[in-house]
């Protein structure tokens, strides 16, 4: 996605996250995180998620679990197969919002 229409700034990360498929289909899948930010994030998939579904995301930033639930913005299929996903937060808590808030400051100071 175009960084210039991203209102929320995103660092690097690798971080492992639980992707289950809100709906008929509900579905669950390991994933990892490429970048997150206070507005969304983005992970590689082995699975294709179409643009607009709502996921439920637990992603793991050790010692602490981040839940939030989001909505799929873009998907593009990598030329290995698997499918970059980009998501923005639809619902995130604010005790979450403060841990994602502490992984960017700890890479600011880096």
């Amino acid at each position: 996605m175009d960084r210039e229409l991203r209102r929320f700034r995103r660092i690097a990360s690798q971080h492992t996250v639980l992707v289950k498929r809100l709906g008929s289909a509900e579905i669950e899948e390991f994933a990892a995180t490429t970048a997150i930010g206070l507005g969304g994030c983005g992970f590689t998939s082995d699975e294709r998620i179409a643009d607009g579904e709502v996921l439920e995301l637990l992603i793991s930033a050790r010692p602490e679990v981040i839940s939030a639930k989001a909505r799929v913005v873009y998907t593009q299929q990598l030329p290995s197969g698997k499918h970059e996903i980009g998501v923005e937060f639809i619902s995130l808590p604010e005790v979450d919002r403060e841990k994602i808030q502490q992984l960017l400051e700890v890479t600011e100071t880096k």
